[in-house]
């Protein structure tokens, strides 16, 4: 988890008033004046040890020598004096009230010009300074500064001391330009009159490197702290507590830039002369052994930091009586050493008590209050508190970056952030935040440093759960390499880069290099931990792992065992740790038959992962801890549940099933809702998929027993979960704007910067030849920038909709009845889910509601069936044929027919590889054939309905998207590609398609370019719907040749009902989103792009369309294998079809397979007639089909069930 936190160093800046006693001269020479001095003189000295009750007594007896009339300026002397002792105590009661009558003696008796009035004015500053009120600091201090400015011919330190005291106070305010405006003039003027090594000099020297520690000029900070530390020696010796100050803050930058051998030599050192010269209880000596125990927390020597941090404890309350930062400061320490022990209920009791003191003492704008909110986001992190914890860190970030871009403690805000982000599954937005904040270590301390181990460890990391292994081990490398090289083989930071290498190694089928990676991290965390600590729970989970893979339970029990140990001494009440510990250990025993003890440890995980005690007859879902984890575990007890079913018969177990698995439903909402990216819900969605099977068929056994309805919809609804849900959010959040204008400009906003993403993604993922790595390098930086711009837009959406977000109101009314509402008199339809073990076919009518499962066809069988098919079609297997469609007929329609077969319409919901398949090729007869038989006779389906597609039951049910219908017009692109020369683009998946040459609408990659082939017949296609169109008073507007560019498509597309594109279709099998339509490329910019211009490079993929806005009615895709897609199991077929879908089309008509483009032609002319004739899509295309299927030439499936329609 978190193990970088910004350790608190306090720096000790001397904040001295130049007024007090001791820098002036006491003029009586009478016996009571020179007694007087000598009690000053003994009142210094106490100072010094800081026994400020003690100075603050022999003050007063000095001021009462002095007399309020003969002696008045003295006297004032020594009542200051007094006031900055108590102060320095923390004895602040009443010090304003007697400042503020010293300040009105003073005015009285010399006016406002003298230099007691200088010093009345400083010393108020300094009590609004130490109570946080710096905008009435700085008023007295300017007052200061107005008289010191007068007498500045007299005392040009009392001058320099005002400018240093603005130049503080500024510094807390942290406007580090004015402190560094003021620091500098005082600078100027010692310098003018006392020069270059005047010792009070190194005050300024030391404000001014803290300045620049604090904006992240590290170098300059070290020169500002080196010139401090040569001053001191030469003007105070090298044994005096100046000196140590200076070896103080010297240090202070060297733990920053990692060099702990060199900064313990310097706080060793210094804490040395502070034992020496001072009181045993002066807070420098804590000072020092605070900083001595930070070094020891960064070089894992927990109990030398332990020693030190609390001696530095006791002496802070020994020294003040009230909340001090010095306290706040080793509160915040302990909490450290408490995080690296693994105690994070005190961690957080240690970071709450120094977030309120810091706070209250220093506001906002301090960095110290920055820290405070970063440790106590870290120690909600750990405790498991993910959405506090991110309250905390962005907090903390804001205020770091109010300081600059690169000020200290932004890196580890980045980190953290990112951290939580890797948590939650979303690592393409950790990887965003985790490089941002190894750019920001990089520019602040270099190549080197020690904050980059565990960041190269975590990116490593995320890079192995993508499947991007030769990235992971690269980072992994270098993590383990860089932390041997500068920290040691023994150094903790060790032991994430062994686990996530040794996890890696494991999945690249080397366990044996993978365990001997857990042992080495075990030997770092024993040594370092003793038995017990997390990381050593999670080495142990891993060699458990190894041990289930080689298939010795027994051991992997063992480990696991250990393993959960470990986390319940660690963790104490509700923990995302517990929550996996006790769902691996159950199933274990799932695994070994022991399903009671199986179950109990399910029913821990499901205790251990909520906030409130928890009941299983009422779930919140609000106080589930981790909801993935909570899925997961439902999971388990489900099919727990239903392998008991299966030997009881209780149905009582399947009710319990049901119940369980809708709070899998609301963690399914919750990850399309929340989560950013689309990539991230679709991974996620993918794993929880795996388990929806067992919720159907609980469902279904229970419809079949009761024939209750509610069943019907449960079972209905838990096949829908993983259809198209994340597109289906989109759709309807986007179509939900309209009265809305703020709503509708944030979602407005949100897709552009989702389409500035993955048009960068696409540059940065299929880059060109031309592309360096510097620009490759511009690219990541320019993603990153607008992944945290949406995740700010996405938290201000969250927070205008919180409650009742457009779009996605919950709905109350069954999934079936609301179909039910929609389906017309003539019109059915047929939703299928594929699991293991059966084909569910729901059937939605009207009046009628039908439910089958079919144990005779399950996933497997299926897909390889279909696979048949289709292959059989494309060789042109006649013989076969005839058979393979005709079982396919029985699988997918033969229990149902007799419902159907009143209706002229199917509305066909495929379930994965079922979108492969065009439903209309299939016979409802079988009839054999022969080689030279033609297909004219055969009962297929098209003959019978209109068929139309679509990706979930809901998606079609819902709402049109896109506003207001556009004009009646058609739109049409024909890029003909004619010139052979200069018909090239650059390839964006190269070596996708293979196909054979030949004059169809197909591709050939050669290199790293791709050559088109020119498409004679497109140019006729647009011709003729330009004069089709016409010919009926409907408006077109054709784009052929050069000016069929992807910039004229998104720029007209939501003007126009009809859009058609005749042209070539690229598909990538790996990135279905990069899968895309050529325009007429513009080679200028594909050769000459740059960033960050938002060009068009001619191609017009999946990823372009998500932003756009299609208005159109139909879409037709006249190019090759526009249906094409991957398989998500989470989300269904993933693709370029898709994209136009999301984008607002409200029906695509697209092709399963290449056609050549002669045909394409003769299929679109007619396809358009019978359209603009009967003004029903699927009518249309019904009839076409039907005419080619009549003659014998065109007859064979192939040649004419390529182009289906999606859509309502």
């Amino acid at each position: 988890m978190f193990r970088n936190l910004l350790l608190g160093i306090s720096f000790l800046i001397i904040f001295q008033n130049p007024g007090l006693a001791r820098e002036g001269s006491y003029i009586n020479s009478s016996k009571d004046t020179l007694l007087a001095g000598q009690y000053i003189m003994a009142a210094e000295k106490l100072l010094a040890r800081a026994a400020y009750d003690s100075a603050v007594y022999y003050y007063e007896l000095a001021a009462k020598l002095y007399g309020r009339k003969k002696y008045l300026v003295n006297y004032l002397k020594c009542q200051n004096s007094i006031i900055s002792a108590k102060r320095s105590s923390g004895k602040m009661s009443g010090l304003l009230k007697t400042a503020s009558g010293n300040l009105q003696i003073s005015l009285a008796k010399f006016g406002e010009s003298s230099a007691i009035t200088g010093d009345c004015f400083n010393i108020i500053g300094e009590l609004y300074s130490t109570a946080n009120n710096q905008d009435s600091a700085l008023f007295f201090f300017r007052k200061a500064l107005s008289v010191m400015r007068k007498i500045s011919n007299h005392d040009s330190k009392k001058l320099a001391g005002t400018y240093r005291n603005l130049g503080v106070v500024c510094i807390d305010k942290g406007l580090f330009d004015s402190a560094s405006f003021y620091i500098g003039k005082s600078t100027q003027v010692l310098a003018d009159v006392y020069g270059d090594n005047d010792p009070e000099l190194a005050r300024n020297f030391n404000l001014s490197g803290s300045i620049a520690y604090y904006l992240g000029r590290l170098d300059e900070c070290e020169e500002y702290f080196q010139k401090t530390v040569r001053i001191r020696e030469n003007s105070s010796g090298i044994n005096h507590p100046l000196t140590a100050e200076a070896y103080n803050n010297l240090a202070v930058l060297y733990y920053a830039r990692g060099m702990f051998d060199t900064a313990l030599v310097l706080n060793m050192k210094a804490l040395k002369i502070r034992q020496l010269k001072l009181h045993q209880d002066h807070p420098n000596i804590a000072l020092s052994l605070n900083n001595i125990g930070n070094i020891y927390l960064e070089t894992s020597k927990y109990e030398l930091a332990a020693y030190y941090h609390k001696m530095a404890l006791e002496i802070r309350n020994r020294i003040y009586k009230t909340e001090n930062a010095d306290i706040a400061m080793s509160y915040a320490n302990l909490g450290v050493l408490n995080f690296k022990m693994g105690q994070y209920n005190e961690a957080l009791d240690h970071f709450i008590k120094y977030l309120k003191i810091t706070e209250k003492i220093f506001g906002e704008e301090n960095p110290h209050t920055s820290d405070a909110y970063n440790n106590v986001g870290s120690a909600f992190a750990d405790l498991g508190d993910y959405k506090e914890s991110l309250f905390y860190h962005r907090k903390a970030l804001e205020m770091r970056l109010k300081r600059g871009r690169y000020s200290p403690g932004v890196p580890t805000s980045y980190k953290n952030i990112g951290l939580i982000y890797k948590f939650h599954g979303d690592y393409d937005l950790s990887l965003s935040y985790l490089r941002r904040s190894v750019d920001a270590v990089l520019h602040l301390n270099g190549i080197n440093h020690p904050d980059l181990i565990d960041l190269y460890s975590n990116i490593g990391e995320i890079h192995s759960y993508l499947g991007r292994s030769d990235s992971a081990l690269y980072y992994l490398n270098k993590s383990i390499g860089l932390c041997i090289s500068e920290l040691g083989t023994e150094n903790t930071r060790l032991i994430s880069g062994y686990l996530n290498r040794g996890n890696l190694l494991c999945k690249l089928n080397d366990p044996q290099s993978g365990i001997l990676d857990f042992r080495k991290g075990l030997e770092v965390a024993k040594k370092a931990y003793g038995e017990y600590h997390p990381q050593i729970s999670e080495l142990y989970k891993a060699i458990s792992g190894v041990m289930l893979s080689r298939g010795k339970i027994d051991s992997s029990f063992f480990y696991q065992r250990r393993a959960l140990k470990i986390k319940e001494k660690c963790f104490a009440g509700p923990h995302p740790a517990l929550v996996s510990g006790y769902r691996e250990m159950g199933e274990l025993y799932q695994m070994m038959g022991k399903t009671d003890s199986a179950r109990f440890f399910h029913i821990r995980s499901l205790e251990a992962g909520y906030t409130q005690p928890f009941q299983t007859e009422e779930i919140n879902a609000s106080l589930i801890l981790d909801q993935y984890e909570f899925a997961l575990t439902v999971f388990n007890l489900c099919r727990l549940d239903y392998n008991e079913y299966l030997i009881s018969g209780n149905q009582d177990l399947l009710v319990e099933i049901i119940r369980l698995y809708d709070y899998v439903k609301i963690f399914v909402n919750t990850v399309i809702s929340d989560y950013i990216l689309e990539e991230t819900k679709i991974r996620l969605l993918n794993q929880l998929s795996k388990h929806t099977g067992i919720a159907v068929e609980a469902a279904f056994e229970m419809y079949r027993r009761t024939a209750d309805p509610e069943y019907f919809n449960k079972a209905f609804e838990f096949s829908e979960l993983h259809k198209s849900s994340v597109i289906r959010n989109l759709v309807q959040k986007y179509g939900s704007t309209e009265g809305n204008n703020i709503y509708a400009r944030l979602v407005l906003r949100k897709k552009n910067l989702l389409g500035q993403i993955d048009y960068l993604q696409i540059k940065l993922v299929k880059p060109d030849p031309l592309t360096d790595l510097k620009y490759k390098r511009e690219i990541q930086t320019k993603i990153d920038s607008l992944m945290l711009n949406l995740r700010e837009l996405s938290d201000s959406l969250n927070n205008f909709t919180a409650g009742n977000p457009p779009g996605n109101q919950k709905n109350s009314t069954p999934l079936n009845q609301t179909l039910k509402r929609r389906i017309k008199d003539n019109e059915s339809l047929v939703s299928y889910y594929m699991s293991d073990s059966a084909l569910f076919v729901f059937v939605i009518a009207p009046d009628t509601s039908l439910l089958i499962r079919n144990e005779k066809y399950n996933r497997e069988n299926l897909k390889a069936l279909i696979h048949d098919y289709l292959s059989a079609m494309k060789k042109y297997e006649k013989e076969r044929l005839p058979e393979l469609s005709f079982t396919l007929y029985k699988a997918l329609f033969g229990d149902l027919r007799k419902v159907i077969e009143s209706s002229d319409k199917l509305i066909l919901i495929p379930d994965k590889d079922l979108f492969l398949l065009p439903f209309e090729t299939l016979t409802g007869k079988y009839e054999q054939v022969d080689e030279f038989s033609d297909f004219a006779k055969q009962d297929f389906i098209i003959n019978h309905f209109n068929l139309v597609y679509h990706y979930s039951s809901e998606l079609w049910s819902s709402e049109k998207s896109c506003g207001p219908s556009p004009a009646n017009g058609l739109l049409a692109f024909a890029p003909v590609f004619i010139n052979k020369k200069e018909n090239t683009i650059f390839s964006q998946n190269e070596g996708s398609s293979k196909g054979p040459p030949g004059n169809d609408q197909s591709y050939l990659f050669t290199g790293s370019r791709m050559y088109l082939r020119e498409l004679p017949y497109s140019l006729a296609e647009t011709d003729s719907l330009k004069h089709l169109f016409e010919s009926r008073g409907i408006s077109t507007r054709i784009f052929t040749h050069d000016n069929a560019t992807e910039e004229n498509f998104k720029q007209n597309i939501g003007k126009y009902r009809f859009v058609h594109i005749a042209t070539h279709g690229i598909f990538d099998n790996n990135n279905p989103e990069y899968s895309g339509l050529v325009f007429t490329p513009d080679r200028k910019n594909v050769v000459t792009d740059t960033l960050p211009g938002y060009t068009e490079d001619g191609v017009l993929y999946a990823k372009d369309l998500y932003p756009l806005d299609i208005n159109a009615d139909l879409v037709t895709l006249s190019a090759c294998e526009t249906g094409k897609g991957k398989l998500e199991e989470g989300e269904g077929f993933i693709g370029l079809l898709r994209g136009f879908i999301s984008a607002g089309a409200s029906n695509v008509l697209f092709s399963y397979w290449r056609v050549d483009d002669k045909s394409t032609l003769l299929f679109m002319n007619s396809f358009y007639r019978f359209l603009l004739n009967e003004n029903n899509y699927s009518t249309a295309l019904r009839n076409s089909k039907i005419n080619l299927i009549k003659d014998p030439e065109t007859s064979y499936p192939l040649l004419w069930g390529s182009f289906a329609l999606i859509g309502r």
